[in-house]
């Protein structure tokens, strides 16, 4: 009983000690649907994330591209390991970084045109510092759960 007890705990601990959350509002979504990801602070400071401004997403191949700004990088998996899809800037963009507040929320609308399992996740700093994206060094990572897309 005091095995199973103190693992209750510390599963309790890890999960009540998580300072930023990556949520996504459907378990599936069709290629090109928009996804409205949301980034919370759930911890007591303040995070920064870096923001890039100049992605796009396309409704569908002969769309033109919409502007997403997001913080997000994509992942999908591939059989037993997750890959980057996108992960980095685009040449021509640019990055800034924003401070959420504890408690604060940012929600980021884009589009996936890949189909399979995937999950979002996002870099963030502990702490606002006004340094800049390209000098923080030792970013923490928060990801989503998995979801599908058709």
């Amino acid at each position: 009983m005091k095995k199973v007890f103190a693992i209750l705990v510390t599963a309790f601990s890890v999960m009540s000690a998580s300072q930023v959350r990556v949520t996504v509002p459907r378990r599936h979504y069709m290629a090109h649907d928009k996804i409205d990801v949301e980034i919370l602070n759930g911890g007591s400071n303040d995070v920064t994330l870096c923001v890039e401004f100049g992605y796009t997403s396309f409704a569908d191949y002969s769309s033109n591209g919409e502007a997403t700004p997001t913080p997000v990088y994509i992942q999908q998996k591939i059989g037993h390991a997750w890959k980057n899809l996108v992960d980095g800037p685009d040449i021509g963009s640019a990055i800034a970084p924003l401070v959420l507040r504890s408690g604060e929320s940012q929600s980021y609308p884009f589009r996936v045109s890949t189909r399979g399992t995937v999950r979002l996740g996002v870099l963030y700093f502990v702490g606002s510092s006004g340094h800049s994206c390209a000098d923080r060094k030792g970013p923490r990572r928060a990801v989503s759960r998995h979801f599908e897309i058709e």
